[in-house]
């Protein structure tokens, strides 16, 4: 299902200038989607980067264990 932006919800993520900023804006309007994808890519492009860990406390409610996993790429998975 694809959720249409308002132009006021647009406006506001085009001045979400950072991914926590974007991350932020996506959970607030409930696209869940998208934040989480934003969160994963957070991670991938600065691994030392420990915000993401924060966000998936509290954003997504989850086991903070879970930062220890890695990240897998659902559509090319190297084991068929």
């Amino acid at each position: 299902q694809t959720h249409k932006l308002t132009p006021s919800q647009k406006n506001q993520l085009n001045k979400a200038t950072t991914a926590v900023q974007k991350i932020n804006f996506y959970s607030q309007n409930e696209l869940w989607l998208d934040a989480l994808t934003a969160t994963a890519q957070l991670k991938n492009s600065n691994p030392q980067d420990q915000n993401w860990t924060t966000i998936l406390r509290d954003k997504f409610k989850l086991d903070p264990t879970i930062t220890s996993k890695p990240i897998v790429d659902c559509c090319n998975s190297p084991n068929p």
